[in-house]
């Protein structure tokens, strides 16, 4: 009797496992995530995803708004998850959006869209060494990606004391190559003052969020599986 209870329990919990899966295919993660409540389900590893914000249509055909930005960011399907039953702005908060910037775009009259794809091997984990390769196969051997090269030690050391805010407005007041280089950094790859280069993203008050990745931009034209979800944001106070 003993060994029967337990071979019912282990066969019922064999069966919730089974039942619970992986999302495997791009219609269903796009399905768990326009669904309010929060599923249980886990979204396979190849799938990515990024927010995009535009007016038109031809605004979302790139993975930014800015067609000649070269690199971009990501998170991974642990991040997709992160985002499933919780509320757009939330979404945008948790991948390291400032409030205040939301709040400015949306009465700019801006949309918001979640873009999900099957990933890349491009695709690589947004830490400061990973950065300045990624710059320096993209941008090549220039003098920026070689300055670049030479301060990434302070860059890394710098973020590692200090809080992401704090480390950018020091290396801003210190100036010289170092502010050169960073300034680059938030222009041409939109690296803000909340990016910290440990391969998360961290919200206004230091929070870790989730991973978050980089990659080459690309035309979504061009990917094999890609699929765009409206992130309607109404107003913020």
């Amino acid at each position: 009797m003993k060994y029967g209870i337990l071979l019912f329990i282990l066969i019922f919990q064999l069966q919730i496992v089974h039942s619970k899966g992986k999302a495997s295919s791009l219609n269903e993660v796009v399905s768990i995530l326009q669904k309010r409540s929060k599923d249980t389900k886990e979204i396979k590893e190849v799938f990515f995803g990024r927010i995009l914000r535009g007016k038109r249509k031809n605004d979302f055909s790139t993975m930014t708004l800015n067609p000649d930005r070269k690199i971009v960011f990501y998170v991974d399907s642990k991040g997709l998850e992160k985002m499933v039953g919780i509320s757009n702005v939330d979404r945008l908060l948790k991948i390291g959006y400032p409030k205040k910037y939301i709040k400015q775009k949306v009465l700019e009259g801006y949309k918001f869209k979640l873009v999900v794809f099957n990933g890349s091997e491009t695709v690589k984990n947004a830490t400061w060494d990973n950065v300045v390769s990624m710059v320096e196969d993209i941008y090549g051997h220039n003098e920026i990606s070689k300055k670049l090269r030479n301060n990434i030690d302070t860059l890394k050391e710098m973020y590692s004391l200090y809080s992401a805010p704090y480390a950018y407005n020091l290396i801003k007041g210190v100036g010289g190559e170092l502010w050169e280089v960073r300034k680059f950094l938030e222009k041409e790859l939109n690296l803000n003052i909340l990016f910290k280069g440990d391969g998360f993203t961290y919200n206004e008050k230091g929070v870790s969020g989730m991973r978050e990745y980089i990659s080459p931009n690309v035309k979504l034209s061009g990917l094999k599986e890609a699929r765009l979800i409206d992130l309607n944001i109404e107003n913020q106070k």
